[in-house]
């Protein structure tokens, strides 16, 4: 079900805006290549094997002026395995992205239409508690 955000208006009538944002299609990724879309803000990866990310901005067009973000759900082998991002991300914490059965949420941001990134660890869940 979408936000619906309650609007004011004349006595007894109300007007509402959905926000398409609040429900996100998850992506399910096949390869390391994160195909960025402005519909879509949430991938989904079970790598195998080691595996480097790419995040791929080509079909966003000319966004230089522009925010871009998506988040990153990694949901880890065990053991775990090698994981590698472009060299182009600050982060906030370095990650370590070194146990095994547990999925992973990253979260990326980018000022610039995709040239330097922000990247954080969110949150973590699954695995042995």
């Amino acid at each position: 079900m979408p936000f619906i955000k309650p609007g004011g208006g004349a006595a007894g009538a109300t007007t509402s805006t959905v926000f398409d944002s609040a429900r996100q299609s998850v992506v399910r990724l096949t390869d390391g290549i994160i195909p960025l879309s402005r519909t879509k803000s949430a991938y989904s990866s079970e790598p195998m094997e080691n595996i480097e990310y790419i995040f791929d901005v080509s079909d966003l067009g000319d966004l230089t002026d522009k925010c871009i973000t998506f988040e990153l759900h990694i949901e880890m082998p065990d053991p775990a395995i090698v994981i590698t991002f472009p060299p182009n991300i600050d982060w906030v914490i370095t990650p370590e992205l070194d146990t095994g059965d547990v999925t992973y949420c990253l979260v990326f941001r980018s000022m610039d239409g995709g040239i330097s990134w922000v990247g954080n660890l969110a949150y973590t869940y699954g695995g042995v508690s």
